[in-house]
Parts: structure tokens; C-alpha cells; sequence
């Protein structure tokens, strides 16, 4: 088992020299982005290997729909095939020979679209569910046996695109392969833990090979659920430029509002308030694909409160909310600054994301009024009671000790013993 991993190393280092990274997708070997949503995976050239991979993993907690066009090229028994795979190794796998690419790759996952017969396989262009590098037919790593790529049809190297569907179904772990919208082979089965260990993350990909016999290899119109779009935040009066998964696939935007163009694979996002975006992809057979993100729009005000009067013996504490840093026209950097004059107190707030914003309020400091009740004498009789209440009363208190009882703000009451 060494021997054979040591080997297969070797031989990536060797085929996949050529490297680049565009569109969301590393690819490798003889892959290129041929514009819209269209990758060529291999030319119809002997001895050729490419492979595309997302650049980030997915976790298989989730379940994910992943539609998309395969082209086998035009040759009859040419070779070799394409694989859709899941493995947590790199981005930067393929295999030459009569593998799909993906031939040797362990730990993997993967559905094979194999269009040349090699000992044990179907008379056919075949489909089946296999794992860990494993493309022999009929072998303990076949998962789901071959049955023809297309319904009815021995031959799918005719020059056409071919409608793909897989579906990953994390809660009831069942993995689907649609063929122009008929289910072709399924796989139901605990693959985190089977196959990658217990770990959900992968990287998934599509990889096609040639050997001795060639054909192009091709696949298009990449709609998933898979490549997630972020939330963006953004400063008040600025935007944020988003960038869709690759396709040719109609789009549509629920709203339209601040979108500069809703045609565009990178359209530019200048809402005024913070809005949730949905884009909606038109999939195979009526289905539909949705991404659902935020644009939150951090706002240009401060939050300092309404202007305000306060008496000249009190002091106001100003709050200037969240922020990361703050500079007030005081000189002070804190986030609350005391105050007990009267004056205009701005402050500008500097947030996590760069943004900034400001405010201002006004304070007025007035004199404090007391009115005092002067009371000389008071006779009341044993068992008898005087209510004394002072008019116009403002931040006010009483003082003194029984027999004074205290009703409210205004109020005393004497009760004689």
C-alpha cells in the first residue's frame, strides 16, 4: 500500500505541473476556462489529464443539488471519462491513463461517466457510485453498479451535451445521479464516516483523463447550492461587487433594488439599506436553485440621542454606541464622555469594518430653580394631621424626622404624637 501511494504522488507532481486558478475554480493539467460557464477538461489528445476544484471545502452535514452538462466528445470507445468527486486532499489532483483522472485518489467519492471498456465493464458508456480511486467495475468499491449513462442508449461520444443532476441528501445520507432528469444509480450510505473518516469537509470537483485513446472532455452550466455567496457590509453611500459561480444558466434577482446590472455574473450592490438578496437559478427539469445573502449597510449617523437641557449642578453622560474607536471634538477617545456645560459635542465613530460615521447633539446647561416652603409655626392637636404640599417642586427633596411622613415629591404629612 506504500508502494502504490508513493507512486501516485509521484506521478501528480509529474502531470500536473501546469497550474492556475481562475473564477472561483483551481484548475490543473490540461483544464481551462473557456469563458461563460463552459471548462474544458481534457482535448481529444492521448495522455492528457485535467481537473477543476472548487476552492473551498463544503461540509457534508449539509445537503447540496448540483446541476450541470457533460460533453464526451465524439468518438466511439475513445477514452476516458469524466468523474464528479468529493475528496479532502487538495486542489490539485488528476491522474493520466485510463483512470477519469480521478483513478488512485483515496480517500474519495465520486460518480464515473465512463465511456471506454476496460476489462470487467459494461458493453456501454456507463454511470456508477464508486469510492477511494477505484474505477474497476464489479470490485468492493463499487457502490452503485454501472448502468448506461443515458437511458436506452449504448453511446453518449456523439457530439452532444448531456443533462446532469447529483443530489446529496445529508439527512438521510443518500447520493443521486439524474441523467436527463431520470435517476440513473443512488448510493445510501454513512460516507463522513465510512470514507473520509468522521471529517464532513471535502473539496468537490470534476476530473476527465485520455490515455492510448482520447476524446475532448467538457462540462458547463455549473448550478449548485454548493458555492455560497457571503454577506457583505458595506459603508453608507459605497457598494460591493459580488461574483456568481460560473454559468450560462438563467439568473433572476429577488429585488432588483440597488443592482447596477442584473444580467451580469458580478454584478455591483449599492443598496441604501440593509437588504436580503435572493438569486434564483433555473435548474434541469423544472427544479430550482436558490443563494440567499445579506448587503448590511452600516449607517452615516452616530447614535448621540436627541439635543437635550439639563440643570447646571447635573452631569450628562453622552454615549456614542458601538464603534471601534471614537474621537470626540473634546480631544476625549472614549466611548462616553461626562458633560455639565452647556455646548455642541460631536463625536466620529470609526467601525470594525473601516466605515465611519458621526453625530452631534446640543446641550443646554440652565439654572436650577428651588422653591422653598417657609413654614413658622404650625399648632395641630393630638390625633389630628396638616398635608403641606410644595407647588412647583423640580429635583426637590424634603428633610426632617417624625412627625413628618413623606406621601410623594410634593408632599409631607405631620401627625403630632
Amino acid at each position: 500500500m506504500t508502494e502504490v501511494k508513493t507512486t501516485y504522488r509521484l506521478l501528480i507532481i509529474l502531470v500536473l505541473i501546469a497550474f492556475q486558478s481562475e473564477a472561483q475554480f483551481e484548475m490543473n493539467g490540461t483544464a481551462q476556462h473557456s469563458g461563460g460557464g463552459d471548462y474544458l477538461l481534457t482535448p481529444a489528445t492521448g495522455g492528457k489529464v485535467g481537473s477543476i476544484w472548487f476552492e473551498d471545502k463544503i461540509s457534508l452535514n449539509e445537503s447540496f443539488d448540483l446541476d450541470f452538462e457533460l460533453y464526451f466528445g465524439t468518438k466511439d470507445n475513445g477514452a476516458d471519462g469524466i468523474a464528479f468527486c468529493l475528496q479532502p486532499l487538495s486542489t490539485t489532483i488528476g491522474v493520466s491513463g485510463g483512470g477519469l483522472g480521478i483513478q488512485g485518489i483515496n480517500p474519495s467519492f465520486f460518480a464515473e461517466f465512463d465511456t471506454y471498456r476496460n476489462g470487467g465493464d459494461p458493453n456501454f458508456d456507463h454511470v456508477a457510485i464508486q469510492k477511494n480511486g477505484n474505477v474497476h467495475n464489479g470490485s468492493a468499491k463499487n457502490l452503485a453498479s454501472a448502468v448506461r449513462i443515458r437511458n436506452g442508449v449504448d453511446n453518449v461520444e456523439d457530439g452532444q451535451w448531456y443533462p446532469i443532476q447529483v443530489k446529496w441528501d445529508a439527512t438521510y445520507k443518500k447520493f443521486d445521479v439524474y441523467v436527463d432528469c431520470i435517476l440513473r444509480v443512488s448510493y445510501t450510505g454513512d460516507i463522513v464516516n465510512s470514507i473520509f473518516g468522521g471529517d464532513p469537509l471535502v473539496y468537490w470537483g470534476f476530473t476527465a483523463s485520455t490515455g492510448g485513446r482520447n476524446n475532448e472532455h467538457r462540462v458547463r452550466n455549473l448550478r449548485t447550492n454548493l458555492i455560497k455567496i457571503e454577506d457583505q457590509e458595506i459603508c453608507a453611500n459605497s457598494n460591493v461587487q459580488i461574483s456568481l459561480p460560473p454559468t450560462s444558466s438563467t439568473f433572476t434577482w429577488t429585488p432588483t433594488t440597488g443592482i447596477n446590472n442584473i444580467a451580469s455574473l458580478t454584478p455591483v450592490f449599492s443598496p441604501t439599506q440593509t437588504t436580503e438578496y435572493i438569486v434564483s437559478y433555473n435548474g434541469f427539469c423544472n427544479t430550482v436553485l436558490k443563494d440567499t445573502f445579506s448587503v448590511v449597510v452600516n449607517s452615516a449617523e452616530g447614535s448621540l440621542g436627541n439635543d437635550t437641557t439639563i440643570c447646571d449642578t447635573e452631569t450628562l453622560t453622552i454615549d456614542a454606541g458601538s464603534g471601534q474607536s471614537y474621537l470626540w471634538n473634546t480631544g476625549a477617545t472614549s466611548k462616553t464622555i461626562d458633560v455639565n456645560s452647556s455646548g455642541t459635542y460631536s463625536v466620529q465613530i470609526t467601525h470594525n469594518n473601516g466605515c465611519t460615521s458621526s453625530d452631534d447633539i446640543i446641550v443646554t446647561s440652565n439654572p436650577c430653580v428651588f422653591d422653598y416652603v417657609a413654614i413658622d409655626t404650625i399648632y395641630l392637636c393630638r390625633g389630628t394631621s396638616e398635608t403641606i404640599t410644595a407647588t412647583n417642586l423640580t429635583n426637590g427633596e424634603w428633610s426632617g424626622t417624625e412627625p413628618f411622613k413623606l406621601n410623594n415629591a410634593n408632599e409631607i404629612e405631620i401627625t403630632p404624637n
